[in-house]
């Protein structure tokens, strides 16, 4: 709160923003990865695996990574609370023709319900992000030092053959989407767990015939998985060895 009232008041320079984290700082988070890389880099060298880089920042960040499971988690099911509560208000207001109608007080929990609905509907997409971008700060910083010592001691014939774009397009292109593809994979799955959630909140409400609409949901799901598949295909893995 104090950062966006002096953004409202004035525009914001360098010493308004607070400092990153030492433990997201480019060699706090090289030393994690290089516990992992040394062995998965060996074992890739035996041909026990393709994906040398990608099992070591899984092994090395999985706490980072694993962060934003929880508050999505949370934002989907409260997401998915809310035509409960659009369909209780109509009961509600739907009984007023009637010669019974509902007590007040259930109006007031109704517009409580709402109201408490979308704070920790709030809270907890606000919490996910954060967690996807420190996560996505920590592989970045892990990935760019990696570079930066690789191109301290890599031959002056190799530097020559690479080309002088090799490493500013490590560093720029293929390091981004490794970032771009943490936010991603949080993406499909969250996608697939509302999605089934969703077929059970249409279930509940009329039945076994909601199996009529299941290809489209299919379909859906499909094509999340393949969006998955290219984005995880085009990840440079074994081009930072």
């Amino acid at each position: 709160m104090p950062l966006l009232w002096r953004g409202y008041r004035r525009p914001l320079g360098m010493e308004d923003l607070g400092a990153i984290d030492e433990d997201l700082h480019s060699l706090a988070t090289w030393n994690k990865l290089s516990l992992y890389w040394s062995k998965h880099a060996r074992r890739a060298a035996n041909g026990e695996t393709k994906q040398p880089l990608l099992l070591a920042c899984g092994t090395a960040f999985a706490g980072p990574l694993a962060a934003p499971i929880f508050p999505h988690l949370v934002a989907s099911v409260v997401t998915l609370a809310r035509p409960l509560i659009i369909g209780h208000t109509v009961t509600f207001v739907t009984s007023y023709t009637t010669a019974n109608p509902e007590p007040l007080s259930h109006g007031w929990g109704l517009v409580g319900a709402t109201a408490l609905t979308y704070l920790v509907y709030s809270v907890a997409i606000a919490v996910a992000h954060i967690a996807t971008q420190r996560s996505s700060l920590a592989l970045r910083g892990a990935l760019m030092e990696a570079l930066y010592r690789k191109s301290m001691v890599i031959r002056a014939e190799t530097a020559r053959e690479m080309g002088a774009a090799k490493a500013s397009n490590l560093m720029s292109v293929d390091v981004n989407a490794v970032v771009v593809t943490v936010k991603a994979i949080h993406e499909v799955w969250t996608a697939l767990v509302m999605t089934g959630l969703g077929l059970y909140l249409i279930y509940t409400q009329i039945g076994i015939s909601f199996v009529s609409r299941t290809p489209h949901k299919s379909a859906v799901l499909i094509a999340s998985w393949l969006v998955w598949l290219e984005r995880s295909s085009s990840l440079p893995c074994s081009r930072f060895s």
